[in-house]
């Protein structure tokens, strides 16, 4: 029996290590692919520490405009949006040249990506395995980490900061635990409301991570403040305008831009013009996905884990936040792996069902033209997600003769 089971096994090992490479090699590859594009919304945050080390306020675009032109050639559209503790980071790489300091984050990146996929199998306690596991990985990669690569944000930092929390959570570290979420507080518009309800969740489970994280934010808010001195104090006029428009610098608008959001969705992919119309799409919209989301997760009768809520918490927030883009997305990974691991247990026509609504949303890098067309690629995961959701619950399935 021996000799017939080793060709099986080496063969195994092959398809493990042939994935394996590809993954990495893949990865690897979009990273220089971003390097030798010459530069995005890195040189934002490289011109705000720059700035802050010559004593001016990052929040002040006339100022880092002048930065940016000084050092990257051109001012572009780099306003700072990001919390005050979000440049401290970056205080080190702003003392290298502007490609070499690129070059580092971007290799940061790479490692903080690995990490993350293995912390959030760890979070979900998945134990996939093998030319699996790394296909998985591959696909996550091209689905939803190129784009935040070659634009050079912070989608994987999200990701990252996320999944440190949960796995954090359930080995009860509450420092990491707050550090986690401290990361994933990085860009508010796309997680403000996750880290508030986690915060309120961790108040009835795990108090000590709760005082944590409140601690790792004053901690962070007072460190810049001593650095940035009153980083709240400066003209305000239009600020927040660069999310909606493209801006040259402070030389004007030079052109509208297309967000991947439901108000961008429904205007350049439906044609739905009215402001009016544009709005009640979205506030009954908004009130439909939170009571279907509540409904389901109110149902899975005691066995709601921190991973699901989170999931949901971020679908509903990338659905309805007012600025993001394809490059935000990276954390949907976390839903997308705990529909994949709860899929070999379904009935074959739910797999059918939240294979097709998976595929159909991941085939969006495919034929996508416009940033709006990637809500696509949200409405897919955020379909199997709930569709899983009520797979999960007995009394839903059995309603609907699906069981």
């Amino acid at each position: 029996m021996e000799p017939l089971l080793t060709p099986i096994r080496q063969r195994s090992h092959l398809l493990d290590f042939a994935g394996q490479l590809i993954f990495l090699f893949c990865l690897v590859g979009f990273a220089i692919i971003a390097y030798l594009a010459g530069g995005v919304d890195f040189r934002g945050y490289y011109g705000a520490a720059t700035l802050i080390l010559q004593g001016g306020n990052p929040y002040d675009y006339a100022q880092l405009a002048s930065v940016l032109e000084e050092v990257t050639g051109y001012a572009g559209n780099n306003p700072f949006f990001y919390p005050p503790w979000f440049a401290l980071p970056f205080l080190p790489l702003a003392y290298l040249p502007f490609q070499a300091a690129r070059a580092i984050w971007l290799i940061i990146n790479v490692v903080l990506f690995i990490a993350g996929l293995e912390l959030c199998r760890k979070a979900l306690n998945w134990h996939i395995s093998g030319w699996r596991r790394w296909g998985l990985y591959w696909l996550t990669t091209v689905v939803f980490v190129v784009y935040c690569l070659r634009s050079e944000q912070v989608g994987i930092l999200l990701f990252f900061g996320l999944v440190l929390a949960l796995v954090n959570y359930r080995q009860n570290r509450p420092v990491l635990v707050g550090f986690g979420l401290l990361l994933a507080l990085s860009k508010p518009n796309i997680t403000i409301l996750l880290v508030v309800v986690l915060v309120i969740v961790l108040w009835r489970w795990q108090r000590k991570s709760l005082v944590a994280t409140v601690a790792w934010g004053a901690g962070a808010l007072l460190v810049a403040t001593v650095i940035m001195g009153a980083w709240w104090n400066f003209d305000r006029t239009d600020f927040g305008s660069g999310l909606q428009v493209e801006l040259d610098g402070t030389a004007g608008v030079s052109a509208v831009r297309v967000n991947t959001t439901l108000p961008d969705f429904l205007q350049f992919g439906w044609g739905v013009e009215n402001g009016n119309i544009v709005t009640s799409i979205i506030i009954f919209a908004g009130i439909g996905v939170a009571a279907i989301l509540l409904w389901l997760l109110k149902r899975q009768e005691g066995s709601l884990t921190l991973p699901v809520l989170s999931s949901a918490l971020l679908i509903f927030s990338l659905a309805f936040t007012p600025y993001a883009l394809q490059y935000d997305y990276v954390p949907l990974i976390l839903p997308v792996f705990w529909v994949i691991q709860k899929m070999p247990a379904m009935p074959s026509r739910w797999q059918w069902a939240v294979g097709g609504l998976l595929t159909a949303g991941f085939s969006v890098v495919l034929w996508q033209t416009d940033a709006y067309e990637g809500y696509w690629l949200l409405l897919g995961v955020s379909g199997a997600f709930m569709l899983t959701l009520a797979q999960q619950n007995s009394r839903i399935t059995t309603r609907f003769g699906w069981k």
